[in-house]
């Protein structure tokens, strides 16, 4: 009796000890599942963001274009994720060649991001995509050792859709018929507030931005507006116009506007925006006072 006592209590204790397993298996699987909760996948592998699909990504893009530098630290928060947005100053992002935030929180520190099993490496400077499929992929030295495997592309291409073989790369002399870079950018002769219309272009991103900064969040009431209603954007496939927008006057460190972010390059646009910077004293009337156009045009 003593005996099949003894034989229960370690069936039991197996039991629950194999249970307890498969929960602790369980729970570590899950906790390696793409981040899926917002309609699109996402998870951080080898420090970087990587979209399971291209699906994935067009959406993570339509999710975090109409956001601001507080809503990208959110998400980063949320995933875990540090991004090049996140380590590093403006200055040091326009040496990069990043001008929009956006595209600053997409990338790792490296440049680099997957999307649809291929690593992107972003080197705006010297106007170069590189690509490396993820399979090839042994670290961030992947690109400079791995040269034979590495596929390269103008940060003009529309490489997403290259790669899925929808469209040809384009020669040289097409690409010098590509809007080319643009931005105008103002900053007041106090020192206190800059502001920018810019055209950002990375392979396999694609947008037009507006901002106006202060360098204390305590000078200046804060807004822009669109100038006039002839605004507008071309990509191969659709078009749109842009605005009419005006925000309320803002006490913020940063006001922006990003009215086109996609994968695919724009063709023909117009982009001008009106800045307002008022003395925070003088709000509701027109002393203190400060306003700037800009324009950015392309066709």
């Amino acid at each position: 009796m003593r005996k099949n006592y003894l034989i229960a209590f370690v069936s039991i204790l197996m039991t629950f000890g194999c249970t307890k397993d498969d929960t602790s298996s369980s729970e570590s699987s899950q906790n390696n599942l793409p981040f899926s909760s917002l309609g699109f996948k996402v998870e951080v592998k080898n420090d970087m963001l990587s979209f399971p699909t291209r699906e994935d990504y067009d959406s993570a893009l339509e999710f975090l274009g109409p956001k601001d530098p507080k809503g990208f630290e959110t998400w980063e928060k949320e995933i875990g994720f540090q991004s090049m947005r996140s380590l590093h100053n403006i200055e040091e992002l326009e040496s990069r060649g990043i001008q929009d935030n956006l595209l600053a929180t997409l990338l790792n520190s490296d440049g680099m991001i997957e999307i649809n099993q291929n690593i992107f490496q972003i080197d705006i400077p010297n106007d170069l995509v590189s690509v490396l499929s993820t399979e090839n992929f042994i670290g961030k030295s992947s690109f400079k050792v791995l040269t034979e495997k590495t596929r390269t592309f103008s940060t003009n291409d529309n490489v997403l859709d290259i790669l899925e073989g929808k469209e040809e790369t384009n020669s040289s002399v097409q690409r010098s018929s590509y809007c080319s870079t643009n931005k105008v950018d103002w900053d007041d002769s106090t020192g206190y507030l800059s502001a920018k219309v810019v055209y950002q272009k990375a392979g396999i991103l694609n947008s037009l931005q507006s901002k106006i900064q202060q360098s204390s969040v305590n000078i200046f009431n804060l807004g822009l507006r669109t100038n006039g209603t002839n605004n507008f954007w071309v990509n191969k496939t659709s078009s749109g116009t842009i605005g009419p927008y005006e925000t309320a006057f803002f006490l913020a460190e940063t006001k922006s506007y990003r009215p086109y972010y996609s994968s695919r390059r724009l063709k023909d646009y117009r982009f001008s925006i009106e800045f307002f910077a008022q003395d925070k004293h003088y709000q509701g009337t027109s002393a203190g006072m400060i306003t700037k156009t800009l324009t950015i045009i392309c066709n």
